[in-house]
């Protein structure tokens, strides 16, 4: 709908259909909750022969998208990263499935916890990740979890999670 809208309004002239289609994937996922990273469409765009844009044209073209057809796009919430977050690390081998469960929930009840002054102005990727972490961490099920596997699939530096989890831990 949004890549048909984005075609109507002739947003496409000039640009790479591919790298609108995946702008318009973003902002699909971004309106119905479901975040997926930047990072993995792009990965999944140049899979494509024809396609050779930047990581950063997405961003770029799902804000002109965003502009141009005036779409009310929410900001993603840490909490809606995790689940994705927790079955990522599971398949990676780093978390196990009985561990999973009682992590995830403990992150997002971590988050609730926590007031908006730590969380404002991070992205919410490192923040979901942070929260992961240091519920692994609570739940006493991080004997494999390590920051740099958070960080591979968070794809945020280990300095933002060390950083951000101790903030989260000293809020409780």
């Amino acid at each position: 709908m949004l890549f048909r809208n984005a075609h109507q309004n002739e947003v496409l002239q000039g640009r790479n259909t591919n790298s609108v289609a995946g702008a318009a994937f973003h902002l699909a996922t971004r309106i119905e909750h479901t975040p997926v990273k930047k990072s993995e469409i792009h990965t999944i765009l140049t899979s494509l022969p024809e396609y050779s844009r930047p990581k950063q044209q997405l961003a770029r073209d799902s804000k002109h998208l965003q502009k141009v057809l005036e779409i009310p796009v929410p900001s993603a919430s840490p909490d809606e990263y995790i689940p994705s977050f927790i079955t990522d690390l599971q398949e990676r081998g780093v978390l196990k499935k009985e561990d999973a469960t009682e992590v995830e929930t403990r992150a997002v009840e971590l988050l609730k916890e926590t007031p908006d002054t730590v969380i404002t102005g991070k992205a919410p990727s490192g923040v979901a990740a942070s929260a992961i972490y240091a519920a692994a961490l609570l739940c006493n099920a991080n004997k494999n979890l390590t920051q740099d596997d958070v960080s591979e699939v968070a794809d945020i530096s280990t300095v933002t999670i060390r950083k951000t989890y101790q903030e989260l831990l000293e809020e409780l």
